[in-house]
């Protein structure tokens, strides 16, 4: 959720903001920011899934 979030507001809203507001850039270049948006966030989640942060052990080794 934090990568969703500061992507979008660090990266995608100004990215359109500018785009919309201070070029003349037609609606299909500013339709392809948004996958700017998502290349941007695929970097921190794939380092996430490599360190496995998210798995956890829901079954004792030790149990007896």
């Amino acid at each position: 959720m934090a990568v969703d979030i500061s992507a979008m507001w660090l990266v995608g809203i100004p990215l359109y903001a500018a785009g919309v507001f201070f070029t003349a850039v037609p609606f299909a270049a500013i339709f392809a920011l948004m996958y700017l948006e998502e290349a941007i966030k695929f970097i921190p989640v794939v380092m996430r899934i490599r360190k496995r942060y998210w798995i956890k052990n829901l079954v004792k080794a030790d149990a007896k």
